[in-house]
């Protein structure tokens, strides 16, 4: 069916070892046969593999096949994960409110300032599957015109400061402490752990870099 054409493997790092096999005898020769047939049928298509998974490391763990991962990375496209490009992550929010308020009949305009704080902030580990997810989710459970912080997910909320707010037994002292390791935390994770990325922060929290480090010290963030 794709011959002439382009076909999409997706998730190829899941393909058992013995497929593998035949796969790459395709890719090579460009010719196969079909189960149970004895007549060989060549072929001219466009392969498109894409994978989440980390291929050269299944290599040395023997679980995906070495000359398969060359003849497919001839031209590798790396997309990284969404916690790199929190750029991204307003524009696709509103491209899915866009697509889940025609699915379901809904005139949601848009996403308090607190929400789109906490989307920013979070990690999504699930990547844009997972932030599809979450905007799904606002829209079912919205009733006026904006999504509010009482329709995002339990799980994006699972933070130290979600736990402080519920421990009434902290002083303020232990609470202030905690929320500045929480916003120095999720500095760190934005930027990164090096020297310039300390910078960055220092500067986005209005701090010198010695204020920076003491801090870090003091509330224990390695």
């Amino acid at each position: 069916m794709a011959n002439g054409g382009t076909i999409f493997l997706d998730e190829i790092g899941d393909m058992p070892l013995h497929l593998q096999v035949k796969i790459l005898h395709v890719l090579q020769n460009m010719r196969f046969e079909r189960v149970g047939g004895n007549k060989t049928i060549i072929v001219d298509i466009r392969v498109i593999a894409a994978t989440n998974k980390d291929l050269e490391q299944m290599i040395r763990d023997g679980t995906f096949r070495e000359d398969l991962y060359y003849r497919l990375s001839v031209i590798p496209l790396n997309i990284p994960p969404l916690r790199e490009r929190k750029e991204d992550i307003k524009m696709l929010m509103y491209h899915f409110l866009e697509k889940y308020n025609t699915f379901m009949n809904k005139r949601i305009t848009s996403f308090s300032p607190a929400v789109e704080s906490a989307y920013r902030d979070y990690d999504w580990p699930g990547n844009v599957r997972e932030l599809e997810n979450a905007v799904e989710y606002g829209v079912n459970m919205a009733f006026g015109d904006q999504i509010g912080m009482d329709a995002v997910p339990a799980r994006l909320l699972k933070s130290d400061m979600g736990l402080i707010l519920a421990n009434d037994n902290l002083t303020l002292s232990e609470q202030m402490k905690h929320l500045e390791r929480e916003i120095i935390s999720n500095k760190l994770r934005k930027y990164g752990s090096s020297g310039s990325a300390k910078d960055k922060v220092a500067k986005e929290l209005g701090l010198s870099r010695a204020t920076l480090y003491r801090k870090l010290a003091e509330l224990e963030i390695h």
